[in-house]
């Protein structure tokens, strides 16, 4: 029991509150109940006060003579004090007076001092009226001309507000415990359908990722139902993703590899000194594009998980793009290639500097790659009010419409193309831009007819931090 008490559940939490509504509920209503019958006006005493005070006065009105009138009202009270299973009065704690309409008393119950005898005046008539030790009511008779008095002890009535209390507390216990042992059951049998669940995804095998079908669905259960779906649909993804990846992976480098092997065995069995150094140099050759291929398989698994989030700092992006421009430019000038820069003072924004300049490699890697000898390269930085553009065109033979999609996925290498590659370095860029809310696109460069990338950061992801609050002038 204890440790039920101690686990937190779902179970425990729905019956804790439908217990608490229902005992305020039934508090609430047994209380009113209770006020509402000893209400001073319109209570169930005061209507059997009414009562009783009106049969007396009718009584006197049949029965004139003294002695008549005595022997009804006793014969009256004898009703009211007899024995019954209900909570009844003892002789001396009910008294009863008839007073005529010039005010003579009548009759009074003998032995029973303690009620007052003071005439009821006309206006106290059907109403209650508190004296020490007595709470009385009179009531007219049809014609008139008597008035009947009836008299509860305050001690009889103390005892009744005391039985009343009991039962209304006995019967608020009795609903209570029959209402828990409902709401248990009802709570318990309303809960069934999560362990249905969950004991679907515990017969589910370890790669198993098929969606869950209930063989019954409720409204309630179809959120926790579709997001349990949507996360074993992205996990299967991911996996079945990675098994791709490892998988292209190993292809990728198994030829570069066994072609270094080749080489190695070459360089140590070739006797020519002019053909072991070319052997030689191709080994080198071969080691440098393995490592490009390693590198990049490396920056691919850093940003490719999907708990990985760009490291925002606070960064100039013309600097950064700058620095990209000029450690390429030695290699543009031995192709005779013309690398430009089109950009602005100044644009400040918050992005994970690193990944950026990452992507910017990538793409001024790939214009040098594909463009030819005396061709130009322009990288081009534009700011507008809720956009950052950053595009890199090229003289290349340009992008079919038709592979400009397929070409951001990884190792992959179109036929067309002069050169070879990984077929990771666009793969890298889209996932890069994807981490800071943006988009890349490849078009047909206008102005020299070879293609185009262009990364579009939305504006709202480097507002975070102002400028002016880090010294930097805005842009």
């Amino acid at each position: 029991m204890l440790h039920f008490l101690k686990r937190r559940t779902l179970f425990r939490r729905l019956l804790a509150v439908d217990l608490v509504i229902l005992t305020l509920t039934l508090t609430a209503l047994t209380t009113y109940s209770y006020y509402e019958s000893f209400q001073k006006e319109s209570g169930s005493l005061n209507q059997e006060l009414r009562i009783l005070a009106g049969s007396l006065a009718r009584i006197s009105s049949l029965h004139q003579d003294s002695g008549q009138l005595a022997a009804g009202a006793e014969q009256l009270k004898e009703i009211i004090v007899e024995p019954t299973e209900a909570l009844t009065a003892r002789p001396d704690e009910v008294a009863l007076q008839v007073w005529d309409r010039e005010g003579n008393l009548l009759y009074s119950s003998p032995d029973i001092p303690s009620m007052p005898k003071q005439k009821p005046l006309q206006e106290n008539h059907n109403r209650r009226q508190v004296f020490p030790g007595w709470i009385t009511m009179a009531r007219p008779s049809p014609d008139g001309k008597y008035i009947g008095v009836i008299g509860f002890s305050s001690k009889y009535l103390a005892r009744m507000n005391s039985a009343v209390l009991s039962e209304v507390f006995s019967t608020l216990l009795i609903a209570a415990l029959i209402a828990t042992l409902a709401l248990w059951l009802a709570v318990r049998y309303g809960l069934r359908p999560l362990n249905d669940i969950a004991l679907l995804v515990d017969k589910k095998k370890h790669d198993d990722f098929s969606p869950l079908m209930p063989k019954r669905e409720y409204i309630e259960m179809k959120p926790v139902v579709a997001a349990l779906n949507d996360k074993m649909q992205r996990l299967g993804n991911m996996l079945e993703t990675e098994r791709t990846f490892f998988a292209d992976a190993a292809h990728e480098l198994r030829t570069p590899l066994a072609v270094l092997g080749a080489q190695a065995h070459l360089v140590a069995n070739e006797k020519d000194a002019g053909l072991r150094a070319e052997a030689l140099a191709e080994l080198e050759a071969g080691v440098e594009r393995s490592a490009r291929v390693l590198n990049k398989l490396l920056t691919m698994a850093k940003y490719h998980g999907p708990e990985n989030r760009a490291a925002l700092t606070e960064t100039d992006l013309v600097a950064l793009v700058s620095e990209v421009v000029a450690e390429h430019a030695p290699r543009a000038i031995e192709l005779k290639q013309e690398l430009v820069l089109d950009a602005p003072a100044r644009v400040y924004s918050l992005c994970d500097a690193m990944a950026i300049r990452i992507a910017v490699e990538n793409l001024v890697d790939n214009a040098i790659r594909y463009s030819p000898q005396g061709g130009q390269i322009l990288v081009r930085l534009e700011e507008k009010s809720d956009r950052i553009f950053i595009a890199v065109a090229d003289e290349g033979p340009g992008i079919a419409v038709a592979d400009r999609t397929k070409i951001f996925e990884r190792f992959e290498r179109l036929d067309a193309c002069p050169t070879t590659g990984s077929g990771l370095g666009l793969a890298i860029v889209k996932r890069i831009v994807e981490l800071h809310n943006g988009i890349i696109t490849v078009t047909q460069s206008l102005s020299l007819c070879g293609a185009q990338f262009e990364i579009t950061l939305p504006r709202k992801l480097f507002d975070q931090v102002s400028p002016a609050s880090s010294g930097h002038p805005t842009s």
